[in-house]
């Protein structure tokens, strides 16, 4: 008796155990899993929603939101979030960007080797900029021909400008309220090292670090500081 007790019990842990798991995969920071679309939400413990890409990289992406996580543990990022919807994107390649206030964050932030956080809270402020821009597009065109006329040598090609005229100097916006948000968390010379280090839009970082008291002024005359 003692012997069929004993298989009992252990069949009955291997169950219990196996509920667990099953458990577990179906939440993350204790909120339920669901799909749309083929892709899966997690709220993760944040308060934005996270969209996986995929199942193909689950690991490296588990990693992504931990990253975020450490991010709003460590700094106070509700005043910049514009837009509470991200998708994460393992794939090194791919930019980050965002379209119709959907912002993606790749694992690109990775291959700067050094600061690799702090590269990713740049990268996600400035995709929540994006969002912002979208909700204030007639204030940001009335202000577009002032900066063509202001800084007229920026070039536009990769690595120094967003390749056409108007995304270059659109850019000088959204890099502006990146680099003074990070002033805001990281202190300034914290946030002139990161943007400094920067793959992409060099001339427009330069610009901005040149003229900055007068890119300011210029966004508070258009009711353009958040």
């Amino acid at each position: 008796m003692t012997d069929y007790h004993k298989k009992y019990l252990k069949y009955k842990k291997k169950y219990i155990d196996a509920k667990k798991l099953s458990l577990n995969n179906n939440l993350v920071g204790g909120a339920k899993r669901g799909s749309s679309g083929g892709t899966k939400r997690w709220s993760s413990g944040l308060p934005i929603e996270i969209i996986k890409n995929s199942d193909l990289l689950k690991e490296i992406e588990d990693e992504m939101i931990k990253d975020l996580n450490i991010l709003f543990d460590k700094y106070d990022l509700e005043k910049y979030l514009y837009t509470k919807k991200i998708i994460v994107n393992p794939d090194v390649r791919v930019i980050p960007n965002s379209h119709n206030c959907v912002i993606t964050i790749t694992r690109r932030y990775i291959l700067d080797k050094k600061d690799t956080l702090e590269h990713l809270l740049s990268i996600f402020i400035h995709e929540q900029f994006h969002c912002w821009e979208e909700k204030n597009k007639t204030k940001i065109e009335t202000l577009m021909p002032i900066l063509y006329d202001k800084f007229p040598d920026i070039r536009f090609e990769s690595p120094y400008g967003s390749r056409t005229k108007e995304s270059t100097y659109n850019h000088i916006i959204i890099c502006f309220h990146e680099y003074n948000s990070l002033i805001d968390l990281l202190g300034p010379e914290k946030a002139k090292q990161i943007i400094g280090n920067t793959r992409m839009y060099k001339d427009i970082y330069q610009t901005i670090l040149s003229n900055f008291d007068e890119i300011k002024e210029l966004l508070k005359e258009h009711e353009l500081l958040p």
